[in-house]
């Protein structure tokens, strides 16, 4: 017993020493003296801390403070995958991938992108893109991104096919490619991604980089809406107001319009106070009307302000009040609306 204390507490010793070393390695290369930070990092790495290891391999890949060495880096990154660490075992697929170090072999490079990637939905693989996306703890590096980002989506997760989706609509990491964009965004749209949906939606109303389809986008918004995104259900409720892609269906557009009034967008509400002001429709309802106005004005809607205001200064379907209706005016000038500011001259 006595002897298993002991060597607990030394072990626990040399843990302590080589975080140490790790700490003070990562000093070392947020200053910029990178030899020293290599030489604190292989003592780091030799005492088994894993980030200690893909740093050393950072480094000795991208030639900070030492001359270039592909072999050595894949002889770091291969042991900071044996300790753990997911981004050595990524990093030295990608050599494998490309041949940097290693002798290329795809065969190879996938056996470690299944080590970080879940065969069950591919969401550590999602998470691993991620990190080289945004340059979390790793330097940013897109085209590694795209392609972990593809290795999620072929597993099923929707997140990678979004990401991916993006990144070729955008030309980040990759060729801007619409027609794959929109593979990808169908792709996120039927493992249920809201967001996928409403973008495809997006790209077939305006035509963008696509040809316009309103049938098309009313489909994906309708999906969208079905999972929750309101944007999308405001959009279906505009395609079913004017008849595009959809039979017109003022009834069906109200709805639509009544789900996604909060505290969104101000639009969205204005456009059902619009609706129960002229009974497009709905039945016209005027007190529902104000009280849609109200919403969207307090949102910043200056349409909505003037509505109000007029609804308040003619006592149409609610009690005439010239100071509230002065008031809507006013902060329908201050939003920017001309007919505010005229109309608050004319009751001032």
């Amino acid at each position: 017993m006595k002897r298993l204390l002991f060597n607990l507490f030394i072990l626990s010793g040399v843990l302590a020493y080589a975080n140490s070393s790790f700490s003070e390695a990562k000093s070392a290369h947020s200053s910029g003296d990178y030899s020293k930070a290599l030489s604190l990092y292989k003592q780091a790495c030799d005492e088994g801390v894993a980030d200690g290891c893909f740093e050393l391999g950072s480094l000795l890949e991208n030639g900070k403070g030492v001359s270039k060495d592909y072999a050595k880096a894949a002889k770091y990154y291969k042991k900071a995958c044996d300790l753990g660490d997911i981004r050595g075992c990524s990093e030295l697929g990608f050599m494998y991938e490309d041949g940097l170090g290693v002798k290329k072999d795809g065969a190879r490079a996938s056996e470690y992108f299944e080590k970080i990637c879940d065969k069950e939905g591919g969401v550590r693989c999602y998470n691993l893109g991620f990190i080289y996306h945004y340059g979390q703890g790793v330097d940013q590096n897109l085209s590694k991104a795209v392609r972990l980002f593809k290795q999620a989506c072929n597993l099923g997760d929707k997140s990678g096919c979004f990401n991916l989706a993006t990144l070729y609509a955008k030309g980040d990491g990759v060729e801007k490619d619409s027609s794959k964009a929109a593979l990808y965004f169908e792709k996120a749209c039927d493992l249920g991604d809201a967001k996928g949906c409403s973008e495809l939606g997006i790209m077939y109303e305006n035509g963008y980089e696509i040809n316009q389809d309103f049938f098309k986008a009313a489909k994906f918004y309708e999906q969208a809406c079905g999972f929750g995104d309101k944007s999308s259900c405001h959009r279906l409720g505009a395609l079913y107001e004017a008849g595009l892609g959809v039979e017109k269906d003022l009834k069906r557009a109200a709805e639509l319009y009544e789900q996604v009034c909060d505290t969104e967008d101000g639009l969205k509400c204005y456009n059902m106070g619009f609706m129960y002001h002229y009974g497009e429709g709905v039945v016209q309802d005027y007190p529902k009307a104000a009280k849609y106005y109200g919403q969207a004005c307090d949102l910043g809607n200056k349409a909505g302000c003037f509505n109000l205001g007029s609804m308040f200064e003619n006592g149409e379907g609610i009690l005439l009040d010239i100071k509230k209706a002065s008031f809507y005016y006013k902060k329908a000038c201050e939003l920017g609306f001309e007919g505010g500011c005229k109309a608050y001259d004319k009751l001032n």
